[in-house]
């Protein structure tokens, strides 16, 4: 049997971007993450820049000059007409939050609330305190209260939202910066903290609604367009997402990630150009950002240029030897430009990070079965089933490693196998008919083409075995009905027109074929079988001068070819008849 005619599954193509082990090549790159604090961050989002803005009594992190003692000495001095009354302890309290003195900053609020039990700004400055000292529930409790007393404190609104959004309650986050949006309801702060929150929730239309409020109250917004950038990226708007992040580059202000996340757009509309150069930008901001790196290295070999995509994932791997994401798309390509010693060298570095992962073990197979060693293919493939018991593809490779070992019974099991797991897959139907073909059950045969056919209907080689069938169980018409439909899926391929012409001409039908032999090597001037085939059926016509033109051709294209050999024996044939 011709093993050439059983179909193997080749690399699974998992270009990595991130940590998911993917079957199919992904089109597009990763989305860096900006890392955001807590209470603030949608993946990605850029928040407020400091949150503490609106917080009352919230210090600037930076210490006056003078020291604690002196600045409270200073203080009671200025305000020595204030002693006794509550906001003298309040401002007391914020003085020793300036300075970092926790403690004794709640012993004044509390003080000034045994003087004023409804005095707001007291449980204000609590709230700030125990948030300090990471006392979140007291905070809280604090805060809620002071809102109680004065329900339209926006800012300890915004503040019981940074906690709840810090505690992962992002409805009760969402609704309390909300009221505050109520009251005021242009500020821009709050409604870019709003869409953080709301696209952390996925709910990205509502955050595009708030970033585009910004927008328009704030047209020099960047942080606004950056999140809306990501937004729309994230509901699919690819024009609108690059749009938006295009705003930001026009600035000047573009970041690493910024450049990234517009690299990623581009390729996913396949502008795989504009998309490097994103990338390059990204790299030349931080040269040191793996997953840029990587992202560059999937668009070199989409653009072919593999030696470039080669550099870049080396580079990813001067700065971490072990990243799985370039050590897998090393592999790849080493594989797929026919360098299998090095792809296996390169996949059994992965194997030693992760023994785990079924993509490297079935790959390992591939590459072993390209250089020849079935034994250590046969082995991989067997460890990726041990992973993955219903890989599809690691059984029609071991059933096509049978076959190779004319080990027949073995082979049809595994390929019985494949359908029962993926009824649809059609090489596994098209392999099981060559065997059934070689040994002659032309009856399955039939129906495993088929059947293949049935899931691909433009499978040509289900067609060729089918008409080369029906040509054995003599039935010619059947036979040259599967040859046309090839023609017709490939209607300028020299091969299957000249297939189809020679069994017209086995028909008898010489005239069809010669103008089917005539499109063939009018299509590839170089076709050497369409050219003796030609001649032949000149030669069958008793029309030798032509006959003898082609087959000459034959001669003069490639006169070592076994089609060159055939046709000098019939030239002979030609000119011993033309003596007589």
């Amino acid at each position: 049997m011709n093993n050439d005619n059983v179909i193997q599954v080749s690399f699974q193509q998992n270009f990595i971007k991130d940590d998911a082990k993917a079957p199919d090549l992904k089109t597009g790159g990763e989305i860096v993450q900006l890392k955001v604090p807590a209470n603030a961050a949608g993946k990605g989002m850029r928040p407020v820049k400091s949150f503490s803005r609106f917080v009352a009594g919230r210090q600037k992190d930076a210490k006056p000059e003078m020291s604690c003692e002196e600045a409270v000495a200073v203080y009671r001095d200025k305000n020595r007409l204030l002693v006794g009354k509550p906001s003298f302890y309040n401002g007391m309290g914020m003085l020793y939050i300036e300075y970092g003195f926790f403690e004794s900053a709640i012993d004044c609020f509390k003080k000034s609330l045994e003087l004023d039990p409804y005095f707001v700004d007291a449980f204000v400055g609590l709230g700030v305190a125990y948030l300090k000292l990471n006392n979140t529930d007291f905070s809280l409790k604090m805060y809620l209260t002071a809102l109680t007393i004065n329900p339209k404190l926006v800012a300890v609104l915004i503040s019981v939202s940074n906690i709840y959004a810090s505690l992962d309650k992002n409805d009760l986050a969402i609704d309390y910066l909300c009221k505050a949006l109520a009251i005021e309801p242009k500020n821009t702060n709050i409604l870019n903290n709003l869409g953080v929150l709301y696209a952390k929730t996925n709910s990205f239309e509502d955050a595009i609604k708030c970033w585009n409020e910004v927008t328009r109250l704030k047209p020099f917004e960047l942080d606004a367009y950056y999140n809306l950038g990501i937004a729309y990226s994230e509901k699919g708007f690819v024009d609108a997402a690059i749009y938006m992040y295009s705003k930001v580059v026009k600035t000047g202000k573009g970041s690493a990630q910024l450049y990234n996340n517009l690299g990623v757009l581009h390729e996913k509309k396949n502008n795989l150009k504009k998309a490097l150069e994103c990338y390059l930008n990204s790299y030349k901001m931080d040269g040191k950002c793996t997953e840029v790196i990587n992202n560059i290295g999937l668009v070199y070999a989409k653009l072919n240029n593999y030696n470039k995509a080669i550099d870049s994932y080396l580079k990813t791997l001067d700065i971490d030897p072990e990243n799985r994401k370039a050590l897998n798309n090393l592999g790849l390509i080493y594989g797929l430009t026919g360098r299998f010693y090095d792809s296996i060298s390169t996949w059994k570095k992965l194997l030693n990070i992760d023994s785990s992962d079924y993509s490297t073990h079935f790959n390992l197979g591939i590459a072993y079965l390209n250089v020849g060693n079935k034994t250590n293919a046969r082995y991989y493939f067997e460890s990726a089933l041990k992973i993955n018991p219903k890989s599809a593809e690691a059984l029609m490779n071991s059933g096509s490693l049978y076959v190779q070992e004319a080990r027949y019974d073995e082979a049809i099991n595994e390929f019985k196998k494949v359908i029962k797991i993926d009824p649809s897959f059609y090489k596994a139907y098209y392999n099981l008919g060559t065997i059934y073909y070689m040994r002659r059950q032309f009856v399955d045969c039939e129906n495993a083409m088929k059947k293949a056919i049935s899931y691909c209907p433009d499978f040509v080689n289900a067609y060729y075995y089918l008409g080369k069938l029906y040509f054995e169980m003599d039935d010619g018409e059947k036979g040259l009905e599967m040859f046309q439909k090839i023609v017709e899926i490939s209607p300028e391929n020299p091969i299957a027109i000249t297939d189809y012409a020679i069994m017209l001409s086995l028909q008898k039908r010489h005239e069809e074929a010669v103008k089917l032999f005539k499109k063939a090597v009018k299509i590839d001037k170089n076709y050497i079988k369409a050219y003796f085939n030609l001649g032949l059926s000149y030669f069958e016509l008793k029309d030798l001068k032509n006959s003898e033109r082609f087959f000459r051709k034959c001669l003069e294209k490639d006169p070592h070819s076994e089609w060159a050999q055939k046709a000098k024996t019939l030239i002979k044939k030609i000119e011993a008849s033309n003596k007589q």
